[in-house]
């Protein structure tokens, strides 16, 4: 009778073991299936479980159409790790305007002291500006110069955060940073985004998904973050005088207490983009939200992180 409940328990171990390891293996090889087919041709639009509940919201039954050409939304986990649930074109490749700003920002960050200061060059006055409002030969700290960048996209100001290495070997930098991060659909010819006259086809490029993958990166950056998430901020010359107050283009801020970080972008062809880091509702854990070619950034962002986050 022993003999026999025995060979029952080994039984049941051995069946209960190989269900076990088969799940595993499933499961692996579906998430495995999903990252190639997403590298290789990832679908045109794909939504994450939003007829049911996800992460305890309930989303059914809501506008979450897009006017944007391509758009992502990737969750990010307290552990780093992450997985797309929603994306629409997202690794068709399209100009990213003022979106290119956050690679000038990781590149200052990580070759400059916050406390270096720039003189800034007639070159970087002459680019095409709405804000900052620079003087040839004024001085400027990295940080303030960050500041102005990353909240009220000035283009000078990510232009003169340039000098110190040149402009040519900034932007090989922002490249050599591309292919560090694996991002094999983003190139760069300058540090703002701003589309050339005439034929020229030299326009910052990227895709949502690359996109979303470089603000995850910035994640680990939290100077850069929190200048992100300013709604307003001073801007100080070098030696301590009051410059102007440098005001975010990211509305989304000031309507929403979830959205923690962004960057906006707008060009001819680029048309509106937006990138917005939200909290999740879970600990330690976010949204990384990106519409690309939209013709109302702020009303898509507002559906992507309504719909699904």
């Amino acid at each position: 009778m022993i003999e026999n409940s025995k060979i029952f328990v080994l039984s049941f171990l051995a069946v209960f073991s190989l269900s076990f390891f088969a799940n595993i293996l499933y499961s692996r090889a579906g998430d495995f299936f999903w990252a190639s087919q997403m590298s290789e041709a990832p679908a045109g639009f794909f939504i994450a479980d939003i007829s049911e509940t996800f992460q305890g919201k309930k989303i059914a039954n809501k506008d979450c159409s897009l006017s944007a050409q391509s758009a992502v939304a990737v969750f990010v986990n307290q552990d780093g790790g992450s997985k797309i649930v929603f994306e629409k074109n997202a690794c068709e490749r399209r100009p990213i305007a003022s979106l290119s700003k956050l690679m000038s920002a990781v590149i200052a960050n990580e070759f400059y002291q916050p406390t270096d200061e720039i003189k800034v060059s007639r070159k970087a006055v002459s680019q095409e500006e709405s804000f900052g409002q620079l003087s040839v030969g004024e001085k400027f700290t990295v940080s303030n110069l960050l500041l102005m960048a990353l909240n009220e996209s000035s283009n000078d100001a990510a232009y003169a955060l340039t000098a110190p290495m040149g402009i040519d070997g900034f932007i090989g930098l922002m490249n050599l940073k591309t292919q560090e991060l694996e991002l094999a659909s983003t190139y760069f010819y300058n540090p703002h985004g701003l589309e050339p006259n005439g034929d020229s086809q030299e326009i910052n490029y990227s895709t949502a998904y690359e996109m979303a993958q470089l603000a995850k990166y910035i994640l680990e950056k939290p100077r850069l973050l929190e200048i992100m998430g300013w709604h307003s901020a001073p801007v100080y010359f070098a030696d301590g005088r009051f410059h102007h107050n440098a005001l975010n283009t990211n509305l989304l801020l000031a309507e929403n207490e979830r959205v923690m970080a962004g960057k906006t972008g707008f060009a001819e062809q680029a048309g509106e983009c937006l990138l917005v880091i939200s909290r999740s509702y879970l600990e330690d854990s976010y949204y990384i939200n990106v519409v690309l070619g939209s013709k109302d950034r702020f009303g898509d962002m507002r559906k992507v992180i309504e719909c699904y986050n």
